[in-house]
Formats: structure tokens, C-alpha cells, sequence
């Protein structure tokens, strides 16, 4: 029985990395910025009192699949399979990475770079890759 629960756990957990795989993508930049744009009219101090909802959401995964990681996870945060949070790290966190390159990327193609832009060298190199 100890084998087959052990067995199950790692199918799940290869299942769980896999389905981040396949269908997490990066965020478009467009996204970003609306998202952004329309969640300036709130304040410093209404951001505390707001809820998820007063917010747009950006959606990182279909329904379906939200649903199964948040299953499969449950079960692995259940049964002490902790790695698989390593796995969600590393994985989503490439794609903030990317998302925030392709950020970058737009503003500097929609701004023509910093020329006639007020930025000082100090906030370019700030946000520059460090393999650039």
C-alpha cells in the first residue's frame, strides 16, 4: 500500500509540473498595461480596502486546468510532497520574468527607446536584463 501511495504521489506530482508546462504562457505586455491602466483610479488607501474583484485579473490558466493544479496540489500539500511548490516557483517565475522582458521590450519599441523620454541612465539599467 506504502508503494502505491508513493507511486500515486509522484505521478501526481510529474502530472502538476506538467500541466503548469503546457499551459502556463507569459502575460502580453498589452495585458499588463491594461490591467494596470485600469487600476489606477484606485488610491494608496482604497488598495487596502479593496477586494480581488475590484481589480482586473489576468488569467493564467483555463478553468479546468486551475481547478486540477488546485486539486492536485491540496493533495500534495496534504500528503508532505512539498517539492511541487519548487516546481510552481521555477516555472512561473520564468514566465513573470518573460512577461516583464516583453514589458519592457513594448515600452521601449512604443517610446523609441528612452530618446525623448526624461529617464535617467540609473532607471534604464535598473529594469536591463543581467545578460544584457
Amino acid at each position: 500500500v506504502r508503494s502505491l501511495h508513493v507511486a500515486g504521489g509522484n505521478a501526481l506530482s510529474h502530472e502538476f509540473s506538467e500541466l503548469l508546462k503546457k499551459h502556463s504562457k507569459p502575460v502580453s505586455a498589452i495585458e499588463i498595461i491594461n490591467s494596470i491602466s485600469a487600476n489606477d483610479s484606485v488610491s494608496g488607501d482604497e488598495v487596502s480596502r479593496a477586494s480581488s474583484d475590484d481589480f482586473t485579473s489576468i488569467t493564467h490558466f483555463p478553468e479546468d486546468v486551475l481547478n486540477n493544479l488546485i486539486l492536485i496540489s491540496e493533495w500534495l500539500c496534504n500528503n508532505d510532497k512539498g517539492e511541487y511548490m519548487n516546481v510552481y516557483a521555477s516555472i512561473r517565475g520564468n514566465l513573470m520574468k518573460k512577461s516583464l522582458e516583453q514589458l519592457r521590450d513594448h515600452q521601449r519599441n512604443c517610446s523609441g527607446g528612452s530618446q525623448g523620454r526624461h529617464v535617467s541612465p540609473n532607471q534604464t539599467r535598473k529594469f536591463a536584463s543581467p545578460a544584457a
